[in-house]
């Protein structure tokens, strides 16, 4: 089933507000909501960590603030507006990237799962929706791809003391790396995931269940014209992101 016309016209919009944090928060007083200023990058914030959703950026942040409570992290909001506040900031990013065919099969669930049944759309459009935002939170990192440190997402899940120790190295931000408080923090956060007993689509962590609402995301997805892009844009900041790895081993 393909989205209409004024489905289309909405992403568009969205893709405005969601670019700019002026727009993004003005939208958000018209329509009721509380303000999240608390939760964007500030001049206090020594870290940010960056990503499109669904790509572990909680599970990261979580593991970096557990292991150094000290250190001043931001995170959770995958906007390119907020992004765009850190650079100009000249905070320090870390981008967290996954591969589009998971990300954003992930996302569009999530979302889906996240709107009231009386008003939920068809399933195309909220894969519309995701690889629209994935296509442009990747569009704009990219283009300041020099001024972040990239990681994987497999990275963070399975080798988190050794990104922690490439962070240390890359900011400056840590004296020691504690290999043992961070596997203690990633097995908090691991269980807490485990013993999430909130809707399949909107927790995190891997399921059979969640595979197959998946399957039919990734149909439309890979079936649609934008998605080459998105994995093209994923392969350029793979090869940043591996590139550093190998130069922080040697």
């Amino acid at each position: 089933m393909a989205i209409s016309g004024s489905e289309r016209f909405y992403l568009a919009l969205r893709s405005i507000m969601r670019s700019w944090l002026a727009l993004y928060e003005a939208f958000r007083t018209f329509a009721g909501g509380k303000s999240k200023r608390h939760e964007w990058p500030s001049r206090r914030t020594q870290l940010y960590v960056a990503g499109y959703p669904r790509s572990g950026n909680t599970y990261t942040s979580f593991w970096i603030q557990k292991t150094a409570p000290e250190l001043r992290v931001s995170s959770h909001f995958h906007m390119v507006a907020t992004l765009r506040k850190a650079l100009k900031l000249n905070t320090n990013v870390l981008w967290v990237i996954r591969e589009p065919r998971q990300a954003i099969a992930s996302y569009a669930i999530y979302r889906r799962g996240h709107t009231p049944a009386r008003r939920r759309r068809s399933t195309e459009f909220y894969a519309e929706m995701a690889l629209c935002d994935y296509l442009d939170y990747f569009r704009f990192a990219l283009q300041h791809i020099d001024r972040m440190f990239v990681v994987e997402f497999e990275m963070t899940v399975n080798r988190p003391e050794q990104v922690l120790a490439m962070i240390q190295s890359h900011f400056s931000l840590l004296q020691d790396v504690d290999e043992e408080m961070v596997a203690k923090a990633c097995e908090e956060r691991l269980q807490f995931m485990r013993t999430d007993d909130r809707d399949v689509s909107i927790r995190s962590g891997p399921s059979e269940e969640k595979e197959k609402l998946k399957d039919g995301i990734r149909e439309y997805l890979f079936a649609h014209p934008g998605f080459k892009a998105a994995e093209e844009y994923y392969q350029t900041a793979l090869a940043r992101a591996r590139a550093t790895e190998e130069a922080f081993v040697s």
